[in-house]
């Protein structure tokens, strides 16, 4: 096996290159455990309905129109 030391590829031993694989694997799965909950968002307002306006009311502006 051999490690990439800056442009240099050294000669390294099986045993430490599997030694480090496994600690680097076994960091990355505490860290996931750490990750903070995500955020809870505050619940949104009630909505305020607006009643439908009739078809009267609508067109009340306008004069040459006639139901």
């Amino acid at each position: 096996m051999f490690k990439l030391i800056g442009p240099v590829l050294i000669k390294q031993d099986l045993v430490e290159a599997k030694s480090n694989v496994s600690k680097r694997l076994e960091f990355i799965r505490n860290e996931t455990c750490v990750l903070p909950p995500p955020p809870v968002h505050p619940p949104l307002a009630p909505r305020l309905t607006v009643p439908p306006r009739s078809r009267s009311s609508r067109l009340a502006g306008i004069g040459w129109i006639r139901w």
